[in-house]
């Protein structure tokens, strides 16, 4: 089942995720090895006996059942032990499914596996990560085992973590925050080739959407900028993303009158930039964003 040179994605933010940040060593390293694992599949939905855990990453019993329960009580993983089937249970938000081709790929693997007590977990965790390529997933899924009263305890406790999840994703959803057209907009403008999916810009302009500034705001501040800083060779480098959707935003928005820098006196303006990309360049050093 397993597939040689498969690549699996992990946010960095799996060091200082709350669920994660507190647990110990070998519990990490038994959820790293999960996610990683020689025998998982493209579903993050496979068969995993605890004896294949033991040899691979050399965990005593008594460490791999508190791994285990840690695992489980933090909502990170399901197991069923009448046919030793693992589900991830944030596997697609971040190995997300692309295209149905994918789709059925990921179907493929998941119909091979044994009865077992996950299924309906599973297809929650598609219905929450995956929905529009749900009828593809749900093919060929075998049939369902019954749990046992703990088993149940803990799926109540992961569903209102699922629930809460969907709902988070939805409320993105509703934004429907115009990336693609604002940051056209700014090629346009400029002839450059600006990316509307790089995560630092995505996160700048988030940043003033839900500050309550709109698309004809956005396309004020660089109409603004662009009159006042095109054909400056010193000033037309900060028509980009980081200085005009940064957070002088609303200052930039709400300038009066606006005069070409070359014609003008652009000394503060200038220093006031370079100030602005130094603590840029200080904080990039300081860390990386997180997926």
């Amino acid at each position: 089942m397993s597939i040689n040179g498969r690549y699996v994605r992990i946010a960095t933010k799996f060091w200082t995720d709350e669920k994660t940040i507190d647990l110990e060593p070998k519990v990490k390293l038994l959820y790293l090895y999960i996610l990683t694992s020689p025998h998982s599949n493209m579903a993050g939905y496979y068969r995993l006996p605890k004896a294949y855990i033991k040899a691979d990453i050399q965990l005593s019993d008594k460490e791999l059942d508190k791994g285990f329960v840690k695992l489980l009580e933090k909502g990170l993983i399901k197991y069923c032990n009448k046919s030793c089937v693992i589900l991830i249970l944030n596997y697609y938000k971040y190995n997300t499914i692309q295209n149905t081709n994918q789709a059925k790929g990921a179907a493929n693997r998941t119909g091979e596996l044994p009865k077992n007590t996950l299924v309906e977990d599973y297809k929650k965790v598609v219905t929450t990560y995956a929905d529009k390529h749900k009828k593809e997933l749900y093919k060929g899924l075998p049939k369902g085992l019954g749990n046992t009263e703990l088993e149940l305890e803990l799926e109540l406790e992961t569903d209102t973590e699922l629930e809460t999840e969907k709902d988070h994703c939805s409320a993105e959803k509703k934004q429907n925050i115009p990336y693609k057209e604002i940051v056209k907009y700014l090629n346009s403008r400029t002839g450059s080739q600006y990316k509307s999916t790089t995560n630092k810009t995505q996160k700048l302009i988030k940043a003033r959407w839900n500050e309550g500034f709109r698309l004809e705001d956005f396309e004020t501040v660089i109409d603004k900028k662009c009159v006042e800083w095109m054909g400056d060779e010193e000033m037309e480098k900060y028509l980009r993303p980081p200085t005009l959707f940064g957070t002088k935003f609303e200052s930039y928005l709400n300038q009066l009158s606006v005069k070409n820098t070359k014609k003008d006196n652009k000394t503060a303006q200038l220093k006031e930039l370079y100030a602005e990309a130094e603590e840029e360049d200080k904080n990039g050093k300081k860390g990386v964003d997180i997926l």
